[in-house]
């Protein structure tokens, strides 16, 4: 009875090393992943498309003062 006991004992810590041995490494946090990809598609966003450029206009004939905006009045109900 007492071998039996070791025997299956020791089965015991072997499968629970092999456990212990055969891990795989954790999964990464996910946060970190989309973090990851964001930085890339940004990257990738602005290699390929133009950039914007400001253009300045100068009016010639233009009024100076601002044109007059109707308002209307509503009443309370």
């Amino acid at each position: 009875m007492a071998k039996k006991f070791i025997l299956t004992r020791f089965l015991q810590v072997i499968h629970g090393y092999a456990e212990v041995t055969n891990r795989r490494p954790a999964p990464r946090p996910p946060a970190i992943f989309l973090m990851q990809m964001r930085k890339q598609h940004t990257q990738t966003q602005l290699s390929s498309r133009p950039r914007p450029l400001a253009i300045a206009t100068a009016w010639q004939n233009g009024p100076d003062v601002a044109l007059p905006v109707p308002i209307n009045h509503l009443e309370p109900r």
